[in-house]
């Protein structure tokens, strides 16, 4: 290794090591909702036991962005309970975002149909469980969810509420209170989850949702995450590939308000199109990858992604199917990837991310 890239992998390790949360008080970069302005702020993390493999984790954040938008939040973690076999988190959090995207409802919305909103959220919530073995560990989660929503501040974007109204769109009108209920399944078959190469990772969840607004009485969810990579040459190329799948059932005269919607847009699916860009009650979409190993550093990817949301079954078809392609490049190191810059190219336009952490 020459000297330029010890001297690259030494900032990665440094910028790994705050990401991951070194021991004591330093800073938090981001930690707001996907499309927010880069956050920062300060944050506090104590562990007990061996620092890779600690019995428990204390990890304490504040962090704010120039539009106002903050997020405040304190958790306790204990990865390692009865010999390894538990594992339990509860975490306590607050924020507000000023200027998030909507589009109107479903897959036809349309780009003139942007408006802004802002959201405000208070909440509790805990997840625990069993490892059954190395590969597999299932358990219960729950939260407690407080959300108001408002009118945003983006300039020169209307608000939500002045450009649709509580019959377009569920949700709008008043703020609710949330309380949710549910298990999980994984399975982790990937080498370096951080950084996969190899292997396949599965979940699924199911989530009860009730809110306390009689028009809001509840729905259940229902999450799917399929994840496989195929290395070769070597392990320098690797072809990724993911789906994934939010659906949702209201219960009985209730609906889903627009903002617990399943949602595609952004630097986390459809990588062509706006943040939030679609959002309806139910959504699936595919990522391909192909990743290459530039320099010891860097690699290069080419991507597509392709997906659509939709409202009920009889909906969930091949019409009007929005997808996307385009070329990245990921700064790594040897178990994980710190950097993420992407171009996405749409039929609306070129889209550029970067973001600070892996996609999958």
């Amino acid at each position: 290794m020459n000297l330029a890239e010890k001297f690259v992998t030494r900032g990665f390790r440094i910028w790994n090591d705050l990401q991951a949360g070194t021991h004591g008080l330093s800073a938090n970069i981001g930690g707001l909702s996907v499309g927010s302005q880069v956050a920062i702020g300060p944050e506090y993390i104590f562990r007990d036991g061996d620092y890779y493999q600690p019995r428990l984790i204390w990890h304490t954040y504040v962090v704010a962005a120039g539009d106002l938008s903050f997020r405040m939040q304190t958790g306790l973690e204990l990865p390692r309970i009865n010999h390894e076999r538990n594992f339990f988190t509860i975490n306590a959090y607050r924020y507000e975002y000023t200027q998030l995207q909507y589009f109107g409802p479903g897959n036809t919305s349309t780009f003139e149909g942007r408006s802004d909103y802002r959201q405000r959220e208070s909440a509790f919530e805990f997840k625990g469980g069993f490892i059954i073995h190395r590969k597999f560990r299932a358990g219960l989660l729950g939260n407690y969810r407080d959300i108001s929503i408002g009118p945003g501040s983006a300039p020169g974007i209307p608000t939500t509420e002045s450009m649709y109204s509580n019959l377009d769109i569920p949700g709008l009108a008043k703020p609710s209170t949330f309380l949710t209920g549910g298990a999980f399944a994984e399975y982790e078959g990937r080498d370096l989850p951080a950084d996969p190469h190899s292997g396949g990772y599965l979940s699924v969840r199911f989530q009860n949702v009730n809110g306390s607004r009689k028009s809001l009485g509840g729905f259940d969810q229902y999450d799917f995450d399929g994840q496989y990579y195929l290395p070769f040459w070597n392990r320098t190329r690797v072809v990724a590939l993911r789906v994934r799948s939010s659906l949702t059932t209201p219960h009985a005269g209730s609906f889903v308000p627009f903002y617990l919607q399943p949602h595609l847009g952004g630097s986390d699916d459809l990588r062509g199109f706006d943040t939030y860009r679609f959002r309806d009650e139910d959504d699936i979409v595919a990522s391909a990858e192909y990743r290459w190993t530039v320099i010891p550093l860097v690699d290069m990817v080419l991507f597509a992604d392709a997906g659509k949301v939709y409202h009920n079954s009889d909906s969930l078809n091949l019409k009007n199917v929005m997808s996307d392609a385009g070329v990245g490049v990921r700064a790594r190191t040897a178990s994980t990837v710190p950097f993420r810059f992407d171009v996405g190219i749409s039929r609306e336009g070129v889209h550029l991310w970067l973001t600070l952490v892996n996609l999958f």
